[in-house]
């Protein structure tokens, strides 16, 4: 969980402040490395701002 929280606070100074985001950690998570917690933060984060 503290991995996902920096992950995202890292990722949100990019973002329109006026936006809502939610990140939601699946139970995979937990057994993610960072890279690949970093690598999906950033694909659904440009996904979602698209």
């Amino acid at each position: 969980m503290r991995r996902l929280r920096a992950i995202a606070a890292a990722r949100l100074p990019g973002i329109d402040p006026s936006l809502d985001v939610v990140v939601r950690a699946l139970p995979g998570a937990a057994h993610a490395t960072y890279a690949q917690l970093d690598d999906a933060v950033c694909r659904a984060l440009a996904k979602a701002l698209r």
